[in-house]
């Protein structure tokens, strides 16, 4: 198993004080986009891909993510409008980052190295 799929995260409890905690697709989007990314900075085809950050497209996320396109497109939507996360457009693919790692998510456990 390689490096950037092995480890885990962390949920924070408080996230059930978050605005899409009760939003079956827009959390269960960003949960999808917290196991996606990178643990640690990445170069992809020359670009450096940060930690918190991953390369997909709308057809690969919706796959990961289990959801129909539609289904995508409207939490994708909520997550950005409250800047959840950012997506960049790359061609036909996208980078997708979460905004504030470590408020409710966090790639490293608290208060160790990982």
């Amino acid at each position: 198993m390689d490096k950037q799929n092995n480890g885990c995260i962390w949920v924070r409890k408080g996230i059930t004080k978050w605005m899409w905690w009760k939003d079956k697709n827009a959390f269960s989007l960003y949960l999808t986009c917290a196991f996606l990314a990178n643990r640690e900075d990445q170069t992809i085809g020359g670009v450096v891909v940060k930690e918190g950050s991953f390369v997909t497209s709308v057809e690969q996320l919706a796959k990961e993510a289990n959801m129909k396109l539609a289904d995508l497109d409207d939490a994708l939507l909520k997550l950005v409008i409250t800047r959840d996360i950012i997506v960049m457009r790359l061609g036909e693919g996208m980078v997708v980052t979460i905004t504030d790692l470590g408020k409710w998510i966090s790639l490293r456990r608290p208060g160790k190295e990982v």
